[in-house]
């Protein structure tokens, strides 16, 4: 599922453009590399990043992605270094500037940044992990010379797949649990009694790898499955395994009453209660 900002994006894209994809140069990356040296010198005490497809070494622009990382109340501090650096800045934005240039034809864009939090998941994920970076690189070489607005949305869905869900989306949505735990089974390690019916949601990935696990409570009976509303997520502070709450239509439970019902397994850890 795609978010709001990502579909307008997309909207954004003219249905002429094409996607041209072209194999790895080395001569990109250490441009790129020298530009962060640089940065790195004017910047000791910042955080520079060189992320995307030529650091990866794959398939793509060979275009040169670097982010200065600092709290937006820092900017005005950063930026005449910047702009002495690589000249005026073609947009300032609230949570970023952005510089265009190009350097020994590649492109380059420089960001002044708070931290991309989602973009830097991506990387790193794809940087530990060869068969999917592997898999990254044949979507994109799949995609040259059509469309690009059906390239860019296919990168978007892939960058959906392996990224963990984030158990907050769910607050306030209709979704249905698979009980693979029903009310009154045993834990098939730990042999402790499930109080409540446990499960999870289809289609998802927590950080764990498996898929993100709920609660249904405000029943009595053991279930299979059963759809309901996500009223609250359980999270861990001590683990990173968040647990969304799920009831039926209509059904209203306090902190307290969702503290009992989950304390047969949630004792063992540190949580704290979000709602919407």
């Amino acid at each position: 599922m795609l978010t709001k900002y990502e579909k307008d994006f997309l909207k954004k894209i003219p249905l002429t453009k094409i996607a041209h994809v072209e194999p790895f140069n080395p001569k990109a990356k250490k441009m790129g590399e020298k530009i962060v040296e640089k940065l790195t010198s004017l910047f000791p005490n910042l955080d520079i990043l060189f992320m995307g497809s030529t650091p990866l070494e794959i398939s793509g622009k060979n275009d040169i992605d670097i982010y200065v990382l600092s709290p937006k109340e820092d900017f005005n501090k950063y930026l005449p270094v910047l702009e002495e650096a690589f000249g005026k800045a073609k947009s300032i934005h609230e949570t970023f500037v952005e510089w265009e240039f190009t350097k020994n034809n590649f492109e380059v864009e420089v960001y002044l940044t708070e931290p991309p939090e989602q973009q830097i998941k991506i990387f790193n994920i794809l940087k530990s992990d060869k068969k999917l970076l592997r898999e990254y690189e044949n979507i994109k070489k799949s995609y040259n010379g059509k469309s690009y607005r059906e390239y860019q949305r296919a990168k978007y869905e892939f960058y959906h797949r392996i990224l963990p869900t984030d158990a907050r989306d769910f607050l306030g949505k209709v979704v249905e649990v698979i009980m693979d735990r029903p009310l009154r089974s045993k834990h098939p390690k730990h042999g402790f009694e499930y109080e409540a019916n446990y499960g999870y949601i289809p289609n998802t990935k927590s950080p764990d790898g498996e898929e993100l696990d709920a609660y249904y409570l405000g029943t009595d009976k053991p279930l299979k499955r059963a759809k309901g509303i996500c009223i609250a997520v359980i999270h861990r502070t001590n683990d990173d395994d968040d647990k969304l709450v799920i009831v039926p239509k209509g059904v209203r439970l306090t902190d307290e009453e969702i503290d009992k019902q989950t304390r047969f397994q949630e004792q063992w850890f540190e949580h704290e209660i979000i709602r919407k």
